[in-house]
């Protein structure tokens, strides 16, 4: 489960760091 939930928040984070990217320009690590 722990495994599960880690790879949600890593999908997660890429996909928010992608958005991040268009709207903020890349400011985001």
């Amino acid at each position: 489960m722990g495994k599960y939930i880690r790879n949600l928040v890593m999908y997660g984070f890429n996909h928010g760091r992608r958005l991040g990217f268009s709207i903020g320009g890349g400011v985001v690590l």
